[in-house]
């Protein structure tokens, strides 16, 4: 039968940032665009989820992920930004599996990426400012990757778990 699920509201990280992970997965379309995906917790708790094919063709996976970050990091500031009308201060962690859109986000300018649009390079400057800190998941424990691709019931059922949902 149809199993149900239920989002389970149990934050488990007390910590005051606003966690965004990002993922995407390269040309896997039929018309090559990446599919971008991301969820943002604050406290543990899930507020929003995304799964977005990307507007243009990329070139490669490091620049695939880059715009799936960038798509994240919006996503994340908007939230930082009502918690911050609110009187809850905020710092903004971008969590990625990539090393390679990590380092694009370290470094300055494009390098041997120079096809990349500037709209994409304002991460750097979101993280040189301190607005943005950049953190390394493993593959393994992204819970993006459970909007940018197909899984096996088990892996399935261990993102859900991982993004706050559960059988019932």
């Amino acid at each position: 039968g149809t199993q149900d699920y239920v989002l389970n509201l149990t934050g488990h990280d007390d910590s005051d940032a606003v966690n965004v992970y990002a993922d995407a997965n390269w040309a896997a379309g039929p018309n090559r665009r990446s599919t971008s995906g991301g969820c943002v917790f604050y406290h543990g708790l899930l507020l929003t989820t995304w799964s977005r094919t990307q507007p243009t063709v990329t070139l490669s996976t490091a620049e695939a992920e880059l715009y799936a970050m960038g798509t994240a990091v919006q996503e994340g500031q908007f939230i930082q930004h009502i918690l911050e009308e609110m009187g809850v201060p905020t710092e903004l962690k971008l969590h990625s599996d990539s090393s390679a859109a990590r380092a694009v986000v370290a470094r300055r300018g494009v390098g041997k990426m120079r096809h990349l649009a500037a709209r994409q390079l304002w991460l750097q400057d979101e993280l040189r400012e301190g607005r943005l800190k950049v953190m390394k998941v493993p593959s393994n424990d992204n819970p993006a990757d459970l909007m940018t691709k197909w899984f096996t019931t088990a892996r399935h059922e261990q993102l859900a778990a991982a993004v706050g949902l559960c059988r019932t």
